[in-house]
């Protein structure tokens, strides 16, 4: 029963979180649009909803996701770790895998699996959405300050800030950004051939 909770909390902090924020977000953007006098093109409105999810996804579960002050207190460090600090490229990663014997998969596919995953959607939107993050760099860059961000705020969350973090969290954000290459590069391939 214990092997799926871990998981299934953070799903269910992920879904809650989404609940809230959708109907803030159609409110707020229904707003700007009238303030804008921007029509709407509903393709570009879904694809822009989907991103701020993910994002809401994203912010939540790394800051404040639901429980996280239950599993503190029950001293679950290996997902929440209060107020360490880690500056040492893949030491924690390398001690999740060294000690996977002695440490259950799901600890393990929160703290390495799902820190990459959870990025992947924002390497993919950002250049889907937006013109100028159609250039590596640019994304690599805005996404890093965002991900250094977060993880320097996250002591003030209870949370550890560790520098493996990082490393996951830019891996999914270019796993995202070279799916949506190979996406825009298939449909541009497939628009050619187009009379």
């Amino acid at each position: 029963m214990h092997e799926q909770s871990l998981i299934f909390d953070y799903i269910l902090s992920s879904l809650i979180y989404c609940i809230i924020s959708i109907p803030i977000y159609i409110i707020l953007r229904l707003i700007w649009c009238k303030s804008k006098h921007k029509s709407f093109n509903w393709q570009r409105e879904i694809t822009l909803f989907l991103f701020v999810e993910f994002m809401v996804v994203f912010i939540s579960q790394t800051l404040y996701p639901l429980k996280m002050i239950y599993y503190w207190v029950k001293g679950t460090k290996l997902i929440y770790g209060g107020n360490d600090i880690n500056l040492i490229p893949f030491k924690s990663i390398s001690s999740y895998l060294l000690n996977a014997h002695n440490i259950s998969f799901e600890i393990i596919f929160i703290n390495i699996f799902a820190n990459i995953l959870i990025t992947i959607p924002i390497g993919f939107f950002l250049p889907l959405l937006w013109q100028k993050f159609h250039k590596f760099w640019r994304t690599f860059l805005h996404t890093s300050i965002l991900i250094i961000a977060v993880e320097l705020i996250q002591p003030f969350f209870l949370r550890s800030t560790d520098i493996d973090d990082y490393i996951l969290n830019i891996s999914g954000v270019i796993i995202g950004y070279v799916i949506w290459e190979i996406v825009i590069a298939r449909r541009t391939l497939v628009s050619r051939g187009n009379p």
